[in-house]
């Protein structure tokens, strides 16, 4: 089996409500993403990229950092009305996931079809110029999948 790639992104991928127009094209906030990850993924990675086995089965982990405390959640420096109702910061990493994936398929160049697992994850850095996303793709025996 090949090794493990991991590409640590600076930035994250915009909301799924911020990549399509039409339906299907991707607007330009999202193409400027695109090119961005390839361009990054191409200059830090091509060495591991080129070792990926083409005919293997990939597991894809995505771990997302940003902020994600709601700083005025039970501050007393607050006014009450002015608090945020919650702890944590609504950020649904779903909507962030498919293109991403797509991106990591172009990256790559192994179509996102042969992506047989994946997780996501949610972990809190609070300076929101480190906002990242960590990448892991590994391969996996196809015995655990019923090949």
């Amino acid at each position: 089996m090949s090794p493990t790639l991991k590409i640590v992104y600076p930035g994250l991928p915009p909301t799924s409500n911020k990549i399509y127009f039409r339906g299907t094209q991707l607007t330009a906030k999202a193409r400027e993403f695109a090119e961005s990850f390839a361009k990054y993924s191409a200059q830090h990675h091509l060495h591991e990229i080129t070792r990926l086995n083409r005919d293997g089965i990939y597991a894809v982990h995505l771990r997302f950092f940003l902020e994600l405390v709601n700083l005025s959640w039970n501050n007393p420096e607050v006014a009450p009305s002015r608090r945020a109702k919650e702890r944590y910061k609504r950020i649904d990493l779903d909507n962030r996931i498919k293109l991403l994936t797509d991106c990591v398929r172009d990256a790559i160049d192994i179509d996102d079809s042969r992506f047989f697992a994946g997780s996501q994850e949610k972990h809190h850095d609070p300076i929101p110029e480190n906002a990242r996303v960590e990448i892991y793709v590994q391969e996996v025996d196809p015995l655990d999948f019923g090949f």
